[in-house]
This record gives C-alpha cells, structure tokens and sequence, in this order.
C-alpha cells in the first residue's frame, strides 16, 4: 500500500513537471515559427525573440526550482 502511495506521488510530481515545462515550451516553438516566417517575408523584429527568451528562462526557473 506504500508502495503504491509512492508511485503514485511520483506520477503526479511527473504531471505536473511535464504541464510546468510543457507549456511554455510550445510557447518557444510557436514564437519560433512566427519569427521564422516574419523573416522569410522580410519582416523581422526582437520582439519574438524577447519572447522565446522568456520561455526559455521560465523552463530554466522551473528546471533550477526541482534541482533545489
């Protein structure tokens, strides 16, 4: 019964880890794919790219937070 406690805490923490880094990872992938095609029209900026670090600093506080 323990055992089966534990297993599922584990699962959940994995839920919830993989909601928490999931998210703003699609984030960079879409932001990613605008700004390519911003480029390829000529148009490019930073603010897709400010973006896409945002998310990526979120990932590294989430990542930086379950090593603590």
């Amino acid at each position: 019964m323990i055992q089966a406690a534990r297993l599922a805490s584990v699962g959940t923490l994995a839920a919830g880890i993989a909601h928490e880094v999931g998210n703003p990872m699609g984030a960079i992938i879409a932001f990613a794919d605008v700004a390519k095609a911003r480029i390829e029209k000529g148009r490019g900026d930073t603010e897709l790219l400010d973006a896409i670090r945002g998310e990526a600093g979120r990932i590294d506080h989430i990542v930086l937070g379950i090593l603590d």
